[in-house]
């Protein structure tokens, strides 16, 4: 791996090894060394709890995103560089996903949320994979030799939604699923949890005689490392981390703005990547943090234990993250082992889209939270589509009124978003709309009157 380390992983991000004993500890190197066994370390024992793990920089990343989803960019000719997302497709998306450690593959050939241009060059277009290839240099492409198509810009970067589970909620048995067809593999599983692949698991052959289709193997797995409960919202409340099969809650010795702000922005992936209905539309978010009695930014005072005491086995503690993370497992933590329920950690993420200036809570002008400031959104081609989608990631489950779904208020009371907004009505927030950056001062600003909640 030429560009070395992306990241470094700890308190056993991978797996406790059970099996084997520790070789090395305090382990030092200058990061000049040829090998890790010619940096400075000792062989004191360490504790299953805290073996170290490191993910490798690949020729392949993901930007704009975060690590499961985004514009995707392959080194070559030492620079970063982009794809043409012409002939682009969902083969193309899974052999890219699976290269990044993605071993269930892409949900989708296009991330809405890539809304940056990138720079530079364009290193891939007309890429072909028939799904099976190991890498995405691997599949038939154009090449970087001269230039790429006049019809290849930066506007037609190629970008992914990986698939991405957090492990297994609970196994299924009896065809939970419905009795399938075909070859059954007479084998017991033997799986320790820590393999990458269900080929990886050691096998036990079975009498194949007491295997049917009605007895099909099912499962049911976890897209989500972390929720809140005890809250009026799903915005609101308790913070639980999904931790060996369950979940468990978070101490908070040392919870700051920052890790509250990368829960909130974990939130807002784990819903807007969700194919599954769900009765509340999860808004995009800001954070508000409740520690020690109050909310910071809010008036609002609360007691520890706010939103009620979790009950079971803890997880992290002394989670530190710097606010650029995107999931709360890439930020620094311990194994919680010197706290209890009394110190859980609890959140109110603020909704980064409400509407103002309205004579009800349901009705009034749009406004999006955008680089520190609230701003308007332009009426400009403003129609049904675009309000049901607002309406509905503010928890209206009806949309917005037919007959009088979007009027119109004074622009003047700051900046806007776009003096243009055009949404397909599948979106799950305003912000994934496509929309224009420029904005004309002169117009009015977009409104909405929802119903339904």
């Amino acid at each position: 791996f030429p560009l070395g380390a992306e990241s470094i992983k700890t308190n056993s991000y991978y797996g406790r090894n059970v099996a084997q004993p520790t070789v090395m500890n305090n382990v030092d190197c200058s990061g000049e060394e040829r090998s890790l066994f010619s940096c400075s370390y000792t062989g004191d024992i360490c504790n299953n709890e805290h073996i170290a793990g490191v993910k490798c920089q690949g020729p392949v990343r993901l930007q704009g995103g975060d690590s499961s989803h985004g514009r995707v960019e392959v080194y070559t000719q030492g620079r970063w560089g982009t794809i043409c997302s012409e002939q682009w497709d969902i083969q193309d998306a899974i052999v890219l996903c699976r290269e990044l450690g993605f071993s269930t593959g892409a949900s989708s050939a296009r991330d809405p949320d890539v809304t940056d241009l990138a720079t530079g060059d364009i290193w891939m277009w007309d890429t072909e994979c028939d799904g099976s290839e190991d890498s995405i240099f691997y599949c038939l492409s154009g090449k970087p030799i001269g230039s790429p198509p006049s019809t290849c810009t930066h506007s037609t970067d190629a970008s992914v939604i990986c698939i991405c589970f957090e492990g297994a909620v609970r196994p299924l048995y009896s065809a939970f699923y419905g009795v399938s067809v075909g070859d059954i593999r007479p084998y017991q599983m033997n799986c320790l949890g820590t393999e990458y692949s269900i080929a990886d698991c050691p096998l036990q052959n079975v009498n194949s005689s007491t295997c049917d289709h009605s007895k099909d193997a099912s499962v049911i797995c976890q897209t989500q490392s972390v929720h809140l409960v005890g809250g009026h919202t799903p915005y609101e409340g308790r913070v639980e981390y999904f931790d060996s099969g369950e979940w468990r809650s978070v101490c908070n010795n040392g919870w700051d703005i920052n890790d509250i702000e990368v829960v909130c922005k974990e939130l807002v992936v784990s819903h807007t990547r969700s194919s599954q209905n769900k009765p509340y539309n999860f808004p995009h978010f800001h954070a508000g943090l409740i520690k020690s009695g109050h909310i910071l930014g809010a008036k609002l005072v609360v007691t520890r234990n706010y939103f009620g005491s979790g009950v079971g086995n803890l997880s992290l503690d002394q989670v530190e993250c710097s606010g650029s993370e995107t999931r709360l497992k890439e930020c620094t933590s311990i194994i919680a082992s010197r706290c209890d329920h009394s110190q859980d950690a609890e959140l109110i993420c603020k909704p980064t889209v409400r509407l103002v200036d309205g004579t009800t809570n349901h009705k009034g002008r749009v406004v999006i939270y955008s680089d520190g400031v609230w701003r308007s959104i332009a009426n400009t081609m403003w129609e049904i589509t675009d309000a049901n989608v607002v309406c509905k990631e503010l928890g209206f489950t009806l949309g917005a009124n037919m007959d009088d779904c979007c009027p119109a208020y004074d622009a003047s009371h700051g900046p806007l978003w776009g003096d243009m907004v055009q949404c397909t009505g599948t979106e799950h927030s305003v912000r994934n709309c496509w929309h224009s950056t420029t904005a004309d001062s002169g117009l009015m600003a977009a409104g909405v009157n929802c119903i339904g909640q």
